[in-house]
This record gives structure tokens, sequence and C-alpha cells, in this order.
């Protein structure tokens, strides 16, 4: 229900106030970590600072790290395995669906914030491989 809470707080234009709700819950809950760095990420691409950047990189890799932690980290993840077959996703809990979705959702704002903040050709050429690496993760 905080969560619900959060983005009704953000809809109604109380943007700091959500970003406190989600920051207090963001350490437990998969769902409340997503939503803190979003709203971290949407401070970025409307200022573009970087003490701003350093705090949803941090928020991203929190929320990435939440997701590690729920995905069954088996066979199936496997480089190798992965080269042979493809992920039966039926075999997946919903909590692990939800998982590798918001980890998907979080590599590509991450990798959007570091093509606004850097546009050099390095980085236009590593943010249009994570681009394809995490379009090949779903394909």
């Amino acid at each position: 229900m905080k969560s619900k809470k959060c983005v009704e707080l953000m809809v109604d234009n109380r943007y700091m106030d959500a970003v406190e709700l989600s920051s207090q819950l963001s350490d437990h809950s998969l769902y409340h970590s997503h939503c803190h760095s979003m709203l971290l990420f949407f401070k970025v691409y409307m200022s573009l600072e970087l003490p701003e950047v350093k705090k949803a990189e941090e928020a991203s890799q929190k929320t990435i790290k939440l997701c590690e932690e729920i995905r069954s980290l088996t066979l199936r993840d496997n480089f190798f395995v992965k080269m042979f077959f493809d992920h039966d996703y039926n075999q997946f809990s919903d909590e692990e669906l939800h998982a590798e979705l918001i980890r998907a959702e979080q590599t590509v704002f991450a990798t959007l914030m570091e093509f606004f903040i850097d546009q050099s050709i390095f980085v236009l050429m590593k943010v249009s491989y994570r681009l394809r690496s995490v379009y090949m993760m779903f394909k």
C-alpha cells in the first residue's frame, strides 16, 4: 500500500515526499527500491547534476542487488547454458519474473542516464551494447 501512496504523492506533485517515503523501505522491498531509483532517475533527467547522478546510480545498484537476491541463480543463469538453450519463463515464480523485469528496466534507465551525462563515442558504443543485451535477454 505504501508503494501506491508513493505514486499518488508523485502524481499530486509532491515529489520530495514521494522520494522520502520510497527511501524508507527501499532496503527491504523490491518495489519501493525500484520506485525510489526511478524517482531519482527522473530528477537526474530534469537536472543533469553530478551529485544527483551519483545518488541515482547508488539507488539503481541497490535495486539490482535486490533483484539478484530474488532471482534464483541456478544452472539456467550459466553463460554457456544460455548460449544453447532458451529460458523457459514458465518455470519462474511471479517474484522471479518481477525481479527480471525490474532488473531490465533498471539497466535501461541507467544506460540512458549514462548517455545523457557523457555523450562521447565510447559511451555511445557502450550504451548500444547494453541496450542490445537487455533486448536479447527478453527475446
